[in-house]
């Protein structure tokens, strides 16, 4: 289950952007919400739906979510993604975070680009009170 996703300098996405399916407090529709169970446990939507005006960054969001999951799996496409158009900085690093819940565990995996590699990649476990690290990467 994905609870958010965060994309930067990458497609439309100049600034950090974040989508979020976290819960909120409210209490107008609870079959619509996975309660915590537990003290760690994180309050999510069941359903999510991306909508908007042409040309808002809605398929930009499902191609950078295939991107980092293309790149997870060991497929780096070299010179096959477009960092932000609009600016021309010197070797432009991109950067896609997810965080998602898996045999009821959550987990924050994400990673810093550039069209010549992968510069950093990560992966924590969270929950409500604190991160770990599992698995630091430096390339």
């Amino acid at each position: 289950m994905i609870l958010r996703a965060t994309f930067e300098n990458i497609y439309s996405f100049k600034e950090e952007t974040s989508i979020s399916f976290v819960a909120g407090k409210g209490t107008i529709h609870p079959a619509h919400v996975s309660r915590a169970q537990r003290r760690d446990d994180i309050s999510a939507l069941k359903i999510g739906v991306i909508y908007g005006a042409n040309a808002s960054g809605k398929s930009n969001v499902i191609k950078a979510t295939a991107l980092l999951q293309q790149i997870a799996t060991g497929r780096f496409p070299a010179g096959d993604f477009e960092p932000f158009k609009l600016i021309k900085p010197i070797n432009p690093v991109s950067k896609i975070e997810i965080e998602f819940k898996t045999g009821g565990r959550y987990f924050a995996y994400g990673m810093e680009f550039s069209i010549n590699g992968i510069k950093e990649e990560w992966l924590y476990e969270i929950n409500s009170r604190s991160d770990k690290l599992w698995r630091p990467e430096k390339y």
